[in-house]
């Protein structure tokens, strides 16, 4: 799927919100996509030079990360829920209220999640907590799902701004934030872990490919950022597991996340699989 009905969705969803500086925070496949395409513009260093990088990975998906305190706003997540109302988006029956969707012609569709990390300092009174869904208190079909390996997924967003067109065809851009290495790093490993033996392995593969991609294009200072951080979070068990995960699945040419990750159909010979095992080791130790 190319990015332009994502794009245009962004564009469509923030003129619905009609709030100045609702923060978009973007997680998932396209997020990375967008970093990875900003990034190929530019001349920054990073762990692996862009030839070595796996190809663009576009998805039909938009991963919304909601700030704790947008979560516990029941104004603020009615708002929300009305713009998805008046732009055509539809719960879907298997996430009711989590996930959204519209048809997207000529074929296809894009799908909407709604996530939140783990819940900051914030009256907590105000929430409804039924693992892993969060909303405010009140009436409202609309919840977050709560990822608690989404460590400080507010910090040190990295800022795009996408032009595009809306629905009405007129021209239109919108802000959107990606999450810091360190968090996105995370919650993918989080991820391979819980997808890589399913029936469908080509989650796994995904979630590996997304690793090598998070490291391969780190810069210098994204690299050092990391390392704080685990420092920063080194007692936390979402961080402990996601050491586990390193070790038991990324520390060899035979683990399971290196073999996902030559399995999937953007692997190439030219991509180095033992400098992504040397960087998370290094990373994580």
């Amino acid at each position: 799927m190319n990015a332009d009905p994502l794009i245009t969705t962004l564009i469509d969803l923030d003129r619905a919100i009609g709030q100045p500086g609702f923060k978009f925070i973007l997680g998932g496949g396209f997020g990375l996509y967008l970093k990875q395409i900003h990034l190929q513009q530019t001349t920054v260093r990073t762990v692996l030079p862009g030839d070595l990088w796996p190809s663009p990975r576009a998805t039909e998906d938009l991963d919304f990360f909601l700030p704790s305190e947008i979560v516990a706003s029941l104004e603020d997540m009615t708002r929300l829920r009305q713009a998805l109302d008046r732009i055509g988006f539809k719960p879907v029956e298997e996430a009711k209220f989590l996930h959204f969707s519209k048809p997207w012609q000529p074929a296809g569709r894009v799908k909407i999640d709604m996530l939140t990390g783990p819940i900051g300092p914030i009256d907590k009174s105000k929430l409804k907590v039924t693992t892993p869904r969060v909303r405010p208190r009140g009436d409202l079909e609309l919840h977050a799902y709560l990822t608690e390996e989404a460590l400080d997924f507010e910090e040190s967003l990295f800022a795009i701004t996408l032009d595009g067109v809306g629905s009405d065809k007129q021209p239109g851009t919108v802000t959107v934030n990606i999450p810091q290495p360190f968090t996105f790093l995370l919650m993918k490993l989080h991820a391979f872990a819980d997808r890589m033996n399913d029936a469908n392995v080509d989650l796994g593969r995904h979630h590996s490919l997304d690793v090598y991609r998070i490291v391969a294009m780190l810069t210098e200072s994204e690299f050092n950022q990391i390392r704080q951080m685990v420092k920063k979070h080194s007692t936390s068990h979402p961080l402990a597991r996601g050491r586990e995960i390193i070790s038991e699945h990324f520390s060899s040419p035979t683990a399971m996340g290196l073999i996902r990750l030559r399995e999937h159909a953007l692997f190439t010979p030219r991509m180095d699989a033992a400098e992504l095992v040397k960087n998370l080791n290094d990373l994580f130790a």
